[in-house]
């Protein structure tokens, strides 16, 4: 998602690989799997499912948007 916003095209290697990455990983169910977040303070860690595949879903949504608007 990050790639999608700065200035780098969805034509890019790193954007399409970043979006071949999530692709492939990928999970059989269709959602990611989430991995360990710690926000605001440093002692509050948690494992959130929806952020992960919410954040990948929007990364690739972006990433086809951008290559069907080329």
């Amino acid at each position: 998602m990050g790639l999608m916003s700065s200035a780098a095209e969805p034509w890019e290697q790193a954007v399409r690989d970043g979006a071949r990455w999530l692709v492939e990983h990928q999970l059989p169910d269709g959602l990611w799997e989430p991995t360990l977040l710690g926000v605001y303070f440093l002692d509050l860690w948690y494992h959130d499912d929806l952020l992960a595949s919410g954040y990948a879903l929007q990364a690739l949504g972006r990433y086809r948007r951008g290559i069907e608007g080329r």
